[in-house]
């Protein structure tokens, strides 16, 4: 039987093995941070008033993914748009934390989420806050429990 081809071109290109580790990169970074920022447009539309929702991840400082598209309620504030545009923008998060974990990537660090709506931001993180619609305040929740 012949040699073992791995052996036998160990053989012939003694200096090979080192080449080629100078040429391949070393080993991908071990933690990536996202960050997403999001933001909704209230009432674009100027007929039925449907508000957009932006939304824009970066991992480290690469932008992977992006969204522009209308919600899917009519929104009477804007309080309650930039709450629907929050939990577009957890929910990418997530899936996409979920995909970097099954591609190998530790993801121990927390998201950053960045949003222009103070009260929303605010409200967030505060666990006893009360919302008079049903809609915003599951989307409250939803938020709240990724914060």
């Amino acid at each position: 039987m012949g040699k073992d081809f791995t052996k036998e071109l160990a053989e012939q290109y003694p200096d090979a093995k080192e080449e080629m580790d100078a040429q391949i990169p070393g080993p991908p970074v071990d933690e990536i941070s996202l960050t997403a920022f999001v933001d909704s447009d209230h009432a674009h539309d100027k007929v039925p008033r449907w508000s957009i929702t932006g939304l824009m991840i970066f991992a480290g400082r690469t932008p992977v993914f992006y969204l522009s598209r209308r919600q899917g309620a009519i929104e009477t504030s804007t309080y309650g748009a930039e709450f629907c545009a929050m939990k577009t923008g957890v929910e990418e998060i997530v899936a996409l934390r979920y995909m970097l974990r099954c591609l190998g990537v530790k993801m121990e660090c927390p998201s950053v989420m960045c949003g222009d709506y103070m009260g929303v931001i605010q409200n967030c993180t505060i666990r006893s806050s009360l919302l008079k619609k049903k809609h915003v305040a599951i989307t409250y929740h939803k938020t709240l429990e990724a914060a």
